[in-house]
């Protein structure tokens, strides 16, 4: 581990997963910011050469690997793109003890149960009960959870935790955004339990600077940030726009139509920790979500 901290230009950073969606916004930032950056990945996803990017081919989850892999080397920096439960974020930390100074995890809005304003201490993963267990043991929430209460509770290295909601932006890999689209165009019915249910969302390209600004600010804890909170009902207007046609809206939850954002109540976070720390969004949502339904 370096004996002084590095901020920007020649950072030394590692990326576990950076291959897809805004990971490779991430990269793509940290790398026009002067770091020195060694992407992990399993190798699935083709990326561009670049002379300060090492691309390293292992299995995140696979502890003898990882420490094969980074024998001999030290970095300033390391981003969790990839960690889902307790037992994946206790690998990392074990492949990571001694060769890094600080960590952000990328974890996410659903820690929170639904609500209005969310603020970082609605959720308190530093005094959670923790529980070890690989993703199996819990669903997507608590395995976000969990991995957080590890990483601030046990790892010897400081770490911040990212709360993004849903990300959206061109190259999108889990295809929500288009699932709506796709509806509307064959004209198949979509189930929103409340379309006035307010429903924050956070560009790619935000998503990329926030962490860039997690990591060169050296944050600690959790950290929400969103570009917009639109209402459900505003998202659906804008899809049908770029369509050219209304949406055909189900009365009733049947299987393969509850549309992916469908939520009953307002869920929506603070971002007044991240404006105190000068990040800000940068997008304009209502232009990124006509560009994202003309496609």
């Amino acid at each position: 581990m370096s004996k002084h901290l590095n901020f920007g230009e020649d950072m030394r950073t590692i990326v576990f997963g950076g291959s897809g969606f805004f990971g490779r916004e991430l990269i793509e930032i940290l790398l026009s910011k002067g770091h020195h950056v060694t992407m992990v990945t399993r190798g699935k996803r083709d990326f561009p050469e670049h002379k300060n990017l090492e691309k390293l081919i292992a299995d995140r989850n696979d502890l003898s690997s990882l420490k094969n892999k980074l024998d001999g080397k030290t970095f300033d920096l390391a981003y969790d793109q990839l960690g889902f439960c307790s037992n994946e974020a206790e690998i990392l930390t074990k492949a990571l003890e001694g060769k890094i100074e600080h960590l952000i995890f990328t974890s996410s809005k659903s820690v929170y149960n639904l609500g209005k304003d969310l603020r970082e201490d609605t959720i308190d993963t530093n005094n959670l009960d923790l529980k070890m267990g690989d993703r199996s043991a819990f669903d997507y929430a608590e395995g976000k959870r969990q991995a957080e209460a590890f990483y601030l509770q046990k790892a010897p290295f400081k770490v911040g935790c990212f709360r993004p909601p849903v990300v959206i932006g061109m190259g999108d890999t889990s295809d929500r955004w288009n699932w709506h689209l796709n509806k509307i165009k064959k004209g198949e019915p979509i189930y929103f339990p409340n379309l006035e249910a307010y429903f924050c969302v956070l560009s790619s390209k935000d998503a990329g600077l926030a962490l860039l600004e997690m990591g060169e600010q050296r944050v600690e804890g959790p950290l929400n940030f969103f570009t917009a909170n639109p209402k459900l009902s505003e998202i659906l207007s804008i899809m049908e726009s770029g369509v050219g046609r209304k949406a055909l809206l189900a009365k009733d939850a049947k299987e393969g139509e509850h549309s992916p954002y469908g939520i009953e109540d307002d869920w929506f976070m603070s971002n007044e920790r991240a404006n105190l720390l000068g990040i800000k969004p940068s997008v304009d949502f209502v232009e990124l979500a006509k560009t994202l339904s003309s496609q």
